[in-house]
């Protein structure tokens, strides 16, 4: 998935950095948002310098990754150096509602106090959609309508709150794709390239 998605990107002229974040793939530790914008915040910086000035720099998220994209985004526009544009992928709301939807909880969300008990009781909230109104920069969210994981209702709301509180996002549903498969639609690459091409800075285009 992940490696099919790098060439998508590559084909449109892209560089791609990719990073396992805290917990995640070969990294050691536990996933949090604040070491999933710390990490990111590494790689950031040492991109920027080597780049040419003013190149156009992005930032994508996909699931739960969506979460700490959204947080150093926010971050980066608080100090007034947002990237070219944010890219979420299958993203959650937050770790609630990512929780409560998932298959694996299908077995006890209808437990007594399952929400209170268990859902609502983790130490981390992986609230995106809360975020969304401080981001200084473009957004584009994907999602696939066959997503069995993050159901698509998650990147509606993102959108919705997006449209509610800012004036640049782009939604796009890919009717047939899955979790880990918007890449696979021959459409995903136009959408893409529209959206960079869009935000760019000048001397790109």
């Amino acid at each position: 998935h992940r490696v099919r998605l790098y060439q998508l990107l590559a084909s449109l002229g892209n560089h791609v950095i990719s990073l396992d974040y805290q917990g995640y793939g070969d990294s050691t530790g536990w996933p949090t948002e604040t070491g999933m914008a710390t990490d990111a915040g590494i790689v950031w910086e040492w991109a920027k310098k080597r780049v040419r000035e003013r190149a156009a720099m992005y930032v994508w998220g996909h699931s739960l990754g969506s979460a700490g994209a959204t947080l150093f985004c926010q971050q980066l526009s608080k100090i007034g150096a947002p990237p070219s544009g944010l890219i979420l992928e299958a993203p959650i709301t937050n770790i609630i509602d990512a929780s409560i939807s998932h298959p694996f909880s299908y077995p006890f969300r209808f437990l007594p106090c399952f929400r209170e008990l268990f859902v609502e009781a983790l130490p981390e909230k992986f609230n995106s959609i809360d975020r969304i109104n401080s981001l200084a920069c473009p957004m584009l969210v994907l999602h696939g309508t066959q997503d069995g994981v993050v159901p698509i209702e998650h990147g509606r709301k993102i959108y919705d709150e997006g449209v509610r509180t800012r004036r640049s996002i782009k939604f796009h549903e890919f009717p047939e794709a899955a979790h880990k498969t918007i890449k696979d639609d021959p459409q995903s690459k136009v959408v893409i390239k529209e959206f960079l091409d869009a935000t760019a800075v000048p001397s790109q285009k």
